[in-house]
C-alpha cells in the first residue's frame, strides 16, 4: 500500500463508496472520480435541470431515436434520404445524445423531408407511425427546439472532444485539465454568438410565429442561452475544481508552461506536490533538475510520457532521478476507470482481496 499513488472508479457502489467501498480501504491513495464518468454527471445534471425546453428536447430525441430503431421500414426510409442511421440512444451515456444532435443538425433538412414523405402518403404506412410523422415533423419546423438544437450541437462539440481525451489511455493528468480548460473556455464564448444562432435559426426554419403568452424575440433565447452555458459550467466547477487543485503540481510538467516557469519558478505547483506526496520526493534535488528541465532545450515541448521516454533513452533517469520519479507519478495517475473494472464481478473480486 506505500507504493500506491492513486487509485480511479466510477459511480459503483462497491468502489466508490467512502464508507464500505474500496476507497475507504485504500485511504493511503488519492481518490479520483473517473473524469469521463464526472463529465457524463455534469451534462446529466446540468442540462435536465437547466430549462424546461431544454428537457422536453431531450425527451423528443429519444422518442425520434426510438421511432426509427423500432421499425425497419422507417429505418430504410431514414437511410434513403440521409444515407446513414440515426445513432442509437442509451439511456445513461450521454455521448449518446450528442451522437444524435450532431446527426440531426447536419441533416435536419433531409429529416424533414423524411417525416413529409410518410406524410404524404399515408396509405402507405401504419397509423402509429403516420401519427407520429406529424408529431415529429411539427417539432422540427418549431423555432425553439432548432435553436436548442444549434446551440446544444456547438456545446457538445466541446464536451465530446473532452470525453475522447478522458477515455484516451495516453492521457496524463495535464492533458486532461489542459483540455479541461481550452473546453470550459470555448463553451463560455458561445454567449456572445447566440445572435448569430438565432439568426441561423431563422434562415433554417423561417421567422417564429407569434404566440399568445409567447415571446419570441431574441432576449428570451439569449437568456435560455446563458442559464444553459451557466449551468453547464457551475457544474464543470463543481465537481472537477477539487482534484485541479490537489493535481496542479502536473502543470509542472506542462511543456506549455516551461517558457514562463523559467522566468518564474511555479512555486504553488510545487508546494502542492509537497503536500500531496511529501513522502516520495527529495525536494531540494528535485527543484534543481526541474530549473535544469526548464532552461534545456531538448526537453521542450515534450509530455510527461515523451519526456519519460527521453530519460531512458538517454539514460537520464540516473542523473535526474527526482525529475524521472515525477514524470512515472504524473502518468501514473489515472483519470479515467480501466477496462477490467466495467465487469461488476471484478469489482467484488477485487473489494473481497484487500
Amino acid at each position: 500500500k506505500s507504493k500506491l499513488v492513486a487509485q480511479t472508479y466510477d459511480g459503483a457502489a462497491v468502489m466508490f463508496s467512502s464508507g464500505k467501498g474500496v476507497q475507504a480501504i485504500i485511504r493511503e491513495a488519492y481518490f479520483v472520480h473517473c473524469y469521463a464518468h464526472k463529465l457524463n454527471l455534469v451534462l446529466s445534471q446540468s442540462l435536465e435541470s437547466a430549462d424546461e425546453d431544454v428537457m422536453l428536447f431531450f425527451q423528443m430525441l429519444t422518442g425520434l431515436s426510438s421511432y426509427f430503431k423500432k421499425s425497419t421500414k422507417r429505418t430504410n426510409l431514414l437511410a434513403k434520404f440521409t444515407k446513414r442511421q440515426i445513432p442509437t440512444f442509451t439511456q445513461t451515456r450521454w455521448s449518446s445524445r450528442s451522437k444524435i444532435v450532431t446527426v440531426l443538425q447536419e441533416h435536419l433538412f433531409l429529416f424533414q423531408q423524411a417525416f413529409c414523405a410518410i406524410i404524404e402518403h399515408p396509405g402507405e404506412w401504419d397509423h402509429d407511425s403516420f401519427i407520429r410523422a406529424q408529431g415529429y415533423s411539427k417539432q422540427l419546423h418549431d423555432f425553439t427546439f432548432v435553436f436548442l438544437l444549434n446551440i446544444l450541437s456547438q456545446l457538445f462539440t466541446f464536451t465530446e472532444h473532452l470525453f475522447k481525451v478522458f477515455q484516451n489511455k495516453q492521457s496524463d493528468m495535464t492533458v486532461c485539465h489542459s483540455a479541461l480548460h481550452n473546453a470550459m473556455t470555448s463553451i463560455e464564448a458561445l454567449i456572445p454568438k447566440v445572435t448569430s444562432i438565432y439568426q441561423d435559426t431563422v434562415q433554417r426554419v423561417g421567422e417564429p410565429t407569434p404566440m399568445r403568452n409567447k415571446d419570441y424575440s431574441i432576449e428570451p433565447f439569449q437568456q435560455k442561452s446563458k442559464k444553459i452555458i451557466d449551468s453547464v459550467q457551475s457544474q464543470l466547477h463543481a465537481r472537477f475544481s477539487k482534484h485541479i487543485e490537489i493535481f496542479q503540481f502536473t502543470d509542472l510538467l506542462n511543456p506549455n508552461k516551461f517558457a514562463s516557469f523559467r522566468l518564474n519558478f511555479p512555486e504553488s505547483q510545487f508546494q502542492a506536490l509537497k503536500l500531496s506526496y511529501a513522502s516520495f520526493f527529495d525536494f531540494l534535488c528535485l527543484k534543481n533538475e526541474l530549473v535544469i528541465l526548464y532552461s534545456t532545450v531538448e526537453f521542450e515541448s515534450k509530455h510527461a510520457p515523451e519526456l519519460c521516454s527521453f530519460l531512458q533513452e538517454n539514460h537520464l533517469y540516473e542523473t535526474m532521478p527526482q525529475l524521472y520519479k515525477l514524470t512515472v507519478l504524473c502518468m501514473t495517475i489515472p483519470v479515467s476507470s480501466s477496462g477490467v473494472e466495467r465487469p461488476f464481478s471484478c469489482l467484488k473480486r477485487i473489494k473481497s482481496y484487500l
